[in-house]
Parts: C-alpha cells; sequence; structure tokens
C-alpha cells in the first residue's frame, strides 16, 4: 500500500515541483578507481544533506515536532548516527545519540513515555519501516518524547 501511495504521490508531480541532482557531478561525490578498473562515488554525508535540506521532510512528522533519542546497542559503530540522519530529514528532531552499555538481540524498540504521544507518525513510521516494537513506558520527566533503541537484527 505504502508504494501505491508513493506511486500516486510522483504521479501526480508537477515537472516545476521536482529537482533532480546529478550527484555525479555535485560537490557531494567524489569519484574513486577501483583495482578492477571500476568506478564509484562517494558521497559526502554532510555535503549531500545540506544539499538535499529538507526536500525529502514529512510535513506531518515535522509538525508534531517530535524529539527523540537513538541508541545504538549493536557493535558497529556510528548505526545511531544513520538513524538520525533518517530521522531528522523525515523532521523529527534527534537531540541524543549514544551508545547502548551493551548489545541487544532485538531489531528495534522505541519506548514513548507520555499517552498522549501514543499516536504519532514517527511511532507509526517506525513500525512500519524498520519493524520497531513500540512500548509505552512512563516517565514523568523524560529528556525526549521517544527513544529508540536500535539492536543486533535491525542490521541484517
Amino acid at each position: 500500500i505504502d508504494g501505491l501511495k508513493l506511486w500516486k504521490a510522483v504521479k501526480s508531480l508537477r515537472q516545476d515541483q521536482v529537482k533532480l541532482i546529478n550527484l555525479e557531478k555535485s560537490l557531494s561525490a567524489n569519484s574513486e578507481n577501483l583495482e578492477d578498473d571500476r568506478i564509484v562515488y562517494r558521497i559526502d554525508q554532510e555535503l549531500f544533506d545540506f544539499m538535499v535540506g529538507d526536500n525529502v521532510s514529512d510535513m506531518q512528522i515535522r509538525s508534531e515536532n517530535s524529539t527523540a533519542e537513538v541508541v545504538n546497542a549493536t557493535e558497529m559503530e556510528k548505526v545511531a548516527n544513520q538513524m538520525a540522519r533518517v530521522l531528522n530529514h523525515l523532521g523529527a528532531q534527534v537531540l541524543i545519540k549514544s551508545t547502548g552499555a551493551e548489545s541487544q538481540k532485538e531489531a528495534c524498540k522505541v519506548y514513548y513515555f507520555r499517552k498522549s504521544d501514543e499516536g504519532i507518525l514517527i511511532l507509526d513510521f517506525l513500525g512500519r519501516h524498520y519493524d520497531c516494537k513500540i512500548i509505552f513506558k512512563s516517565d514523568e520527566n523524560p529528556q525526549t518524547d521517544i527513544k529508540i533503541i536500535l539492536g543486533e537484527k535491525f542490521l541484517q
């Protein structure tokens, strides 16, 4: 169903609403020759984020003004950073990125701390697209609206 929604949305765009970016010719991509003579492009994430900006945000998620903490509970580095980029592009505000004290086996757990946040769109997005388990955990003074813990199965 999400694919169908995306297809309908893309079909309804006018040409003046579409911005094409050729990364091969932009400053955000650097070409590199491999040993087998293939050319690959390495993308500078900061420049890419600057170029793309808010063009990929979800205005409904952005309007909810949700804040998030992302915890990397895997053995791999920078997993929280990558998820934070996705969430920031969508419109959530990632305030905290950290590494868990121990690794978790599950793919993803998302805690929300106020019953009033039960229906926020970012929870639905994380549940549908990343198979996150959504869990209510009462906290009268949370640092963020949601806390996302990324485990080993998230990488598979």
